[in-house]
């Protein structure tokens, strides 16, 4: 049997030794030259019922105890077929393996025409490490496929290809991320946070570089600058085996077109490597002949994520998931690696409701774009899981890739801007970096041994996860399809409509350099991240976006992301914010957000304005002005006390500010609507008098003169002169 670990669960194939149409045999009776047909015929149906590796392990004992017909040659040729067929490179395993050994070389000398000895012995091998003789042992069992009564069903076929691959791969995974550092590197390592000592003269073609395991932890930038520089890859010499074992997963494939475990192996191999074109293929037929498997569409989902068809990935996992067990459902959608320790606790503690409301909010608040339909973020992590169980997986020593160290790391982080190797003792320190933040950040660290396949995580990689999983439990630093992720200027208005109910006016610049074909978008979420308002369109005719968000609920908290796709340029502009609305208790003296603008001014010469429409305001789409353009000011005050003819008086005073803290001088105030004021070069103070309509009075200025380059803080503050309370907003201006 071969025990052969699939991405949900372990199912053996049991059936190695599938029946065939053989010629007719009376029991114990063996045909002419009396060959191993005579041995496996009776023996058959209980090879192929055996389903677990303990059930053939156990076979293999009763029939080296009760032989066929009594033929020890047959007991030793069944249980050495057995045994090596289940071998494992477990340390704990080296009796069966020691067992198997003796067993098929004793079998091999009476039966060495019998190709499944040599496949078994192909499989120990490989087991073994004996990777050169298990290449020799999988030639002869090809060489042998078609002798004698038996020859090798394209099942059994197909197993020796995707060993003989699986060898190949061996030898291409120590060189694919393999490489050396240059004699130049000598002497460069000198960290003063690290004692290096002599090692700091190290040579370059070292056997032992795992000194290199702790420099990294403790001097993570000089170590990348470092990598970045001297790391020279080495995969090119050891290309031929990629080739091979393409070539070998190929052929099972071909013989076996339902051999599931070798399409895996390649589309492991073509996901790491991220040649998405091949990978396309494989997946498309293992969607044909698996219609009713959840993983093939798992992996189609992961090609067409990967190239830039989110859409198209989202309807793949709609239907992995409708036909996923459970079990794997549950590893899908677990945030348990994702989430903060105390994020974890408190959702533990947690109703269903209450949990599926707190997972909704959870992905979209890591939805990268809202102005799609799917959210990219949360595929993304479909797609890690996915491939951290293709590449990770370790099915002789029962270990699933999501669950591994290295799976776990893949699923939480992504994939690594760099995976290189360098050679220690114990065979390979792999080092994944990755770049959390502005600041260089330690890789993650690895040793796996030559030719083994597990990573295991150095004590520095375990501390290191332990310390994110404290601050930054997950992270996603691309976005498929996008190169760039640029800020989007934004001036944002807190206001209330003509029911002093909140509102939100927002105004965003258009991107320079965005192709018309751009969509663009203004999204306003609840706590629940439940959206609540949303504007989609294409490039406007004014010079930024402006949309008006209302009515909303006052005094309540709400996400706000504006975003412009340019897929042309696969450039992302974007802002999210936090926005808490005004909320306007009776009697209560309150004001608006100040409006930037670079025009201000009476739309009608012959009436005076009452509104905000009766004026002509051309507004900054952002806080980002061009020098030498003037500085218009508008707000809005509410719950000024009216006198008997319904105007209200106040009181206002503006005061400019550089980013030194120093007020600018009171000269640059060059038009007031209303009365004008005392000036002082430190604040600029004037009274008005004006109508309250709709519960509100509108006020604006215009400052004119030039303004140095620079970021400029602008108050406000509004003293009602009947009421006497007094509020004020503050607005930051930069001036290029």
């Amino acid at each position: 049997m071969l025990n052969i670990m699939s991405s949900a669960l372990s199912q053996p194939a049991a059936y190695l030794l599938a029946a065939v149409s053989i010629i007719p045999l009376r029991p114990g009776v063996a045909p002419p030259g009396g060959g191993a047909a005579a041995c496996l015929e009776p023996v058959i149906a209980q090879i192929n019922r055996a389903a677990t590796r303990e059930d053939s392990l156990t076979l293999a004992g009763r029939f080296e105890k009760s032989p066929p017909g009594g033929d020890k040659r047959c007991g030793q040729l069944i249980a050495g077929y057995l045994r090596g067929m289940t071998s494992t490179p477990a340390e704990d395993e080296w009796q069966n393996r020691r067992a198997a050994m003796g067993q098929l070389e004793e079998a091999l000398r009476d039966f060495e025409d019998e190709p499944r000895l040599h496949l078994a012995m192909g499989v120990l091998l490989y087991n073994r490490q004996a990777r050169t003789d298990a290449l020799r042992s999988f030639g002869r069992a090809l060489d042998r496929k078609m002798s004698g009564e038996m020859p090798l069903t394209p099942r059994e076929l197909a197993i020796v290809y995707y060993y003989e691959g699986l060898t190949h791969q061996d030898y291409w995974r120590d060189w694919r991320s393999f490489g050396q550092l240059n004699s130049t590197a000598k002497g460069q390592w000198f960290c003063g946070r690290f004692e290096t000592g002599d090692r700091d003269n190290f040579s370059s073609d070292s056997d032992d570089a795992s000194w290199l395991i702790p420099i990294n932890q403790v001097c993570a930038t000089k170590f990348d600058q470092n990598m970045e520089t001297y790391f020279e890859p080495r995969s090119n010499l050891k290309r031929s085996e990629y080739d091979k074992l393409v070539e070998s997963f190929s052929a099972a494939i071909d013989v076996d077109p339902g051999f599931f475990p070798a399409y895996q192996a390649l589309l492991g191999e073509f996901i790491y490597l991220e040649e998405w074109e091949r990978a396309d293929k494989i997946a498309r037929k293992l969607v044909d002949h698996f219609p009713d498997d959840f993983r093939p569409y798992t992996y189609l989902g992961v090609v067409y994520h990967e190239t830039g068809h989110d859409s198209l990935a989202n309807v793949e996992f709609g239907k992995a998931f409708t036909r996923m067990p459970d079990s794997v459902l549950a590893i899908y959608e677990s945030l348990d690696d994702l989430l903060l320790p105390r994020q974890r606790e408190w959702l533990e503690k947690q109703n269903d409701q209450t949990k599926a409301v707190f997972k909704y909010a959870y992905w979209v608040a890591l939805d990268p774009m809202f102005v799609t339909k799917e959210n990219e973020r949360k595929i993304e992590h479909y797609c890690r899981v996915t491939a951290a169980e293709l590449m990770f997986s370790s099915p002789a020593l029962k270990e699933h890739g999501w669950t591994s160290f290295a799976g776990k790391i893949w699923i939480r982080y992504g994939r690594p801007l760099n995976m290189r190797e360098l050679r220690v003792p114990a065979g390979r320190a792999v080092f994944w970096n990755y770049q959390w933040g502005e600041t260089h950040q330690p890789d993650v660290s690895f040793i796996r041994g030559s030719a083994y396949r597990s990573y295991r995580a150095t004590d520095e990689a375990l501390e290191l996860s332990n310390r994110l999983g404290r601050g930054l439990p997950q992270a996603n630093n691309r976005v498929v399809g996008i190169d760039t992720v640029a800020d989007l200027a934004t001036q944002v208005v807190r206001i209330l409509d003509d029911d002093l109910k909140p509102q939100l006016l927002i105004y965003s610049e258009w991107p320079a350099n965005a192709n018309d074909s751009s969509i663009a978008g203004i999204f306003l979420l609840n706590p629940r991240y439940e959206p609540v308002a949303q504007w989609k369109g294409r490039k406007p005719r004014e010079d930024g976006l402006t949309i008006q968000l209302g009515p909303l609920t006052p005094g309540r908290q709400y996400q706000m992301a504006v975003e412009v796709l340019d897929t042309y340029h696969r450039q992302l502009s974007r802002v999210r914010d936090t926005v808490t609305t005004l909320n306007l208790k009776p009697g209560q003296l309150a004001m608006s957000d100040v409006l930037l603008a670079s025009h201000v001014a009476a739309a009608l010469d012959d009436r005076e304005p009452r509104n905000r429409g009766e004026l002509t305001i051309e507004p900054l789409y952002g806080s980002v002005m061009k020098r030498g353009t003037q500085l218009g000011l508008f707000w809005e005050i509410y719950g000024l006390r009216r006198d008997r003819n319904g105007r209200a008086e106040y009181e206002v005073e503006i005061e400019l500010r550089n980013a030194e803290k120093k007020r600018i001088l009171a000269r640059l105030l060059a038009r007031i609507t209303g009365e004008g004021g005392k000036k002082s070069q430190s604040t600029i103070k004037y009274k008005n008098n004006r109508p309250v309509v709709n519960g509100r009075v509108i006020e604006w200025v215009e400052l004119a003169g030039e303004l140095d380059s620079g970021a400029y803080t602008v108050r406000v503050l509004v003293k009602d002169r009947k009421g006497g309370g007094k509020v004020g907003r503050e607005r930051t201006v930069i001036v290029e």
